[in-house]
């Protein structure tokens, strides 16, 4: 998860990329610090859990946590158009 997941954050055209005001690396590097802590975070419960769980299952749940904890970090740099105002253009 830590690299596949800032990977497809930053893919060209993504969500991640077309509305927040960011070069390639800059979404890269954030992309990666945050799901770095978001995986630190839920290391706990993925070692006890993921087995029972699946890995999509905590995909998704490090995935959902890395996109907030995104959208937050750079709420300044993100671009107020409808597109980017739907939540449903995340993915």
């Amino acid at each position: 998860m830590q690299s596949v997941l800032p990977s497809i954050f930053c893919k060209d055209k993504s969500y991640f990329r077309e509305c927040f005001k960011v070069t390639a690396r800059e979404c890269e590097d954030e992309a990666i610090r945050v799901t770095r802590v978001c995986l630190q975070s839920k290391k706990t419960d993925i070692e006890a859990n993921l087995k029972k769980d699946g890995g999509k299952a905590w995909g998704e749940k490090v995935g959902e946590c890395a996109g907030q904890a995104y959208e937050i970090s750079l709420k300044d740099k993100r671009t107020d158009t409808p597109k980017c105002n739907d939540i449903a253009n995340w993915l």
